[in-house]
């Protein structure tokens, strides 16, 4: 639950980020309650993928820096798959976690 909140957490930022403050088209999601479900599986991903690769070290620095990263990434790209998603997911965690 709480990662789908992060993720809605960043959609939102980055709505607000916009000049006008708008919603993309929630109709191709059937509106605000498909937005809920989109959060959820996208949350899904997430914690699948995190139960995976241990990224639980540091839970609440992964939820900011990462989760609500994607949740803004989500808001450009509200029909992406999981599959997509996922492929963001890892090619983001890639560069957030690269070493100097």
């Amino acid at each position: 639950m709480s990662t789908a909140t992060y993720i809605y957490i960043g959609f939102d930022q980055a709505r607000r980020k916009t000049a006008m403050q708008v919603w993309p088209n929630l109709q191709k999601i059937n509106g605000f309650g498909g937005l809920v479900f989109l959060c959820d599986d996208m949350a899904n991903v997430i914690d699948n993928w995190s139960q995976k690769h241990r990224s639980d070290s540091f839970p609440g620095v992964f939820d900011y820096e990462v989760t609500e990263e994607l949740g803004g990434w989500l808001y450009y790209h509200i029909d992406a798959t999981p599959t997509e998603f996922l492929a963001e997911l890892e090619r983001f965690v890639s560069i957030w976690t690269f070493q100097l």
